[in-house]
């Protein structure tokens, strides 16, 4: 039997690689020189798809793991959970992050 990923391990693993997590199915941590993200990888109409659920640290283990739940949920009632998570930003939350280039190149 696998042992559960823990935050410590999370936070020390160094080598380029998926790490899967034994615990929660479909989530992997991405380690790639340096950098870490969770991606939740799923079968939706016969095709794979990995989706990002967002970087190592800014993305806790825990906060990672509810992500791929909910995916999963997602995905038992039909719907592709890639479509859910940009369905959850709002649109609102791009309209506070400062001028579109367009209007900055013409101030």
């Amino acid at each position: 039997m696998k042992a559960t990923f823990t935050d410590a391990f999370a936070k020390n693993v160094t080598a380029p690689g998926r790490y899967t997590d034994p615990a929660t199915k479909g989530l992997n941590l991405n380690v790639k020189s340096r950098r870490k993200y969770w991606v939740f990888r799923y079968a939706f109409t016969g095709q794979r798809r990995d989706l990002t659920l967002g970087t190592y640290p800014e993305i806790s283990l825990k906060e990672a793991r509810n992500r791929a739940v909910a995916c999963r949920a997602e995905l038992i009632a039909g719907r592709e959970p890639n479509a859910y998570w940009r369905a959850s930003v709002s649109p609102a939350a791009h309209a506070d992050s400062g001028p579109i280039f367009r209007e900055f190149a013409l101030r």
